[in-house]
């Protein structure tokens, strides 16, 4: 195992969730898409030790059973229980659909409305398992969820965000 890899320049892509079975698996939510992505990419923790996935089965609710290297016993998979699990941006594949994004690269991106005035900014991601939210923060600092959909985020590109307000009444 190495250590110490700079994870200023690396992304979430995973979490341990729980130890599985008595040989030392573990049950893993990939942020990937495909989900069974995240065992090909070079793997870190937290704390910038390296970490080698093999995968043994994906679940039937989207969830992948692994063993990790050195992780030989059920004990030892208890231990990484809510561990983050991150890659190397400069080791992530690179996007070929215009209408795909790496998550992480949106957080703290301006947000605009369709006459280019400035909303406020990106400030998070998530998924409750009905689709993609988007936390803005607008400009004055209230935060509000919106799907992450086409017809509300029409145009995205590296500086910023486009919104259309919905009219959720």
């Amino acid at each position: 195992m190495t250590h110490n890899k700079p994870l200023a320049k690396s992304i979430l892509v995973g979490k341990i969730s729980s130890a599985h079975g008595l040989k030392g698996h573990v049950l893993i939510q990939s942020f990937t898409e495909p989900i069974a992505n995240i065992v090909k990419l070079p793997l870190l923790s937290a704390t910038g030790i390296d970490l080698h996935l093999k995968l043994c089965s994906i679940t039937t609710k989207h969830r992948l059973i692994c063993s990790i290297k050195d992780i030989d016993d059920r004990t030892a998979a208890e231990k990484l229980i809510g561990h983050e699990i991150f890659c190397l941006k400069d080791n992530l594949p690179a996007i070929k659909d215009k209408d795909e994004f790496y998550i992480e690269y949106l957080k703290e991106l301006t947000v605009i409305d369709q006459n280019l005035k400035p909303m406020g900014m990106v400030k998070n991601f998530f998924n409750f398992g009905a689709g993609d939210l988007i936390e803005i923060e607008f400009l004055d600092g209230s935060n509000q969820l919106f799907p992450f959909i086409k017809e509300i985020f029409p145009e995205i590109t590296d500086r910023y965000i486009m919104i259309i307000m919905p009219n959720f009444s």
